[in-house]
């Protein structure tokens, strides 16, 4: 099966098949279960510090600890970004 080129972040449905994944010239494996703050703030679409209030007053992005690292699931984050998606409607209008 060919590989598939890497996705933008307009499409990020299918990143967990791809072997990479491209997100505002930010490359993550898709293999990889985890990112730091800075990973999860361009794969969500949204500022660092942004990530850091959210993880302050704990809301939107679960995340793990480590000592004093912070790690955030890939698939935490591309399902949040992707609940953002509105469908168009394909039905004509008269």
């Amino acid at each position: 099966m060919q590989q598939q080129n890497p996705i933008d972040g307009n499409s990020l449905s299918a990143a967990y098949e791809l072997s990479r994944v491209a997100v505002d010239g930010y490359a993550i494996q898709a293999s990889c279960r985890e990112c730091d703050e800075h990973g999860a703030a361009k794969l969500v679409g949204v500022t660092v510090s942004t990530v850091r209030n959210w993880r302050r007053r704990r809301i939107h992005l679960a995340f793990y600890k480590r000592g004093a690292k912070v790690f955030y699931r890939v698939a935490d984050c591309l399902a949040f970004r992707e609940s953002g998606r509105v469908e168009p409607d394909l039905t004509e209008r008269s």
